[in-house]
């Protein structure tokens, strides 16, 4: 799977996992498991999850059951979710994946190869852009501006402790935040260019580049060993 989509499906495996203990509970042995689902199943571990709409009667009753427990279908409805959009009609999504499923809330999340291009493309997209989006969609950052780096820092802690006190009370209740100061700015992936960006002093300027100090100084916002020695001739200032 990593040669093909560069990764493997992550929520798949968790997915098998509670679809394989669903089934013990229902069915109790390995050989009651195989009669009902007429799949000569190695072992209990070896389950995977449907590929297709089962044939088997038991063993389309059993998915769909399973498919309607609201505790096991938070990130299969977003890949479902994802689909709908993306095909609108059932009939759509089968001819692209050569299936049968009856309807986009039984679909399930792949937890190996898909087996159509249409599908791979679609479990990329999915994975590598939806996710990360979905997983950071209630998270920010809260930056307070600074003139120098060089103040006292217990009044720095003081006023991270403010503004963490601020943002809670007025924050939405489903968000997670953090407080960093202005040096913060141009992190590579965070920065907004015209929104997080300002001309003339900033997070560049050589006032808030100072000597890091240990335990106070975020990692590229100091200089480590001081300024550079002196050269007069040859000897060296050792001040």
């Amino acid at each position: 799977m990593a040669s093909v989509l560069g990764f493997v499906p992550s929520i798949g495996a968790a997915d098998r996992a509670r679809w394989q203990d669903f089934l013990v509970a229902r069915h109790g042995t390995l050989a009651a498991l195989r009669s009902a689902h007429g799949v000569q199943y190695e072992s209990l571990g070896s389950v995977q999850l449907p590929r297709d709409w089962p044939a088997a009667a038991a063993y389309a009753l059993d998915w769909q059951d399973f498919s309607s427990l609201v505790e096991t279908a938070s990130m299969r409805s977003r890949w479902q979710d994802f689909l709908a959009r993306r095909y609108r009609r059932i009939e759509r999504l089968n001819r692209s994946y050569t299936t049968s499923w009856p309807g986009f809330e039984v679909v399930p999340v792949p937890d190996t190869l898909p087996g159509t291009a249409a599908a791979q493309a679609d479990w990329l997209q999915f994975e590598r852009q939806v996710l990360p989006m979905y997983r950071t969609a209630h998270r920010f950052s809260v930056l307070l501006p600074v003139a120098v780096v060089t103040a006292d820092p217990y009044e720095l802690e003081a006023r991270l402790g403010l503004a963490r006190r601020i943002v809670e009370l007025e924050k939405p209740a489903h968000t997670v935040f953090d407080v960093r100061f202005f040096w913060a700015f141009f992190r590579v992936g965070e920065a907004r260019l015209g929104i997080d960006t300002m001309l003339g002093r900033g997070s560049r300027a050589p006032e808030l580049i100072p000597d890091a100090v240990l335990g106070r100084t975020y990692v590229g916002t100091g200089f480590v060993g001081g300024a550079a020695r002196l050269r007069d001739g040859d000897r060296l200032s050792i001040a």
